[in-house]
């Protein structure tokens, strides 16, 4: 099944719901979406404004961007859930990521010795 994809507008209007008062439940229901979405756009609202609500699927990631965040947490810099909120990454975009460094981690190893 294709995941719904929702316009700025359709966004900032949910979010107004929520700023005149209605639940999130109520807002779900209205507007025939998941209560995870409003918290989502919420916390990206307040985090970055309008622009934080802008669509973020298909982004492309430097393979150094890729190492640094694994790398994060690796080094116990950062939880997975703390660099998905951060970073607004999907976790399972993160442990993809860390897999991939532990892999090639334990490559390097086996060549340096």
């Amino acid at each position: 099944m294709k995941k719904r994809t929702f316009d700025i507008e359709f966004k900032r209007g949910a979010l107004a719901m929520l700023e005149s008062g209605m639940s999130k439940k109520a807002i779900s229901r209205v507007l025939n979406i998941d209560r995870r979405d409003i918290t989502l756009w919420e916390r990206r609202y307040q985090r970055s404004g309008t622009q934080g609500l802008e669509n973020k699927s298909h982004r492309t990631f430097t393979p150094e961007f890729r190492q640094q965040v694994a790398d994060e947490y690796l080094q116990g810099k950062s939880t997975m859930r703390q660099l998905a909120v951060e970073r607004e990454l999907a976790i399972s975009t993160l442990k993809v990521w860390v897999r991939a460094r532990r892999k090639s981690l334990e490559q390097e190893n086996l060549i340096n010795k």
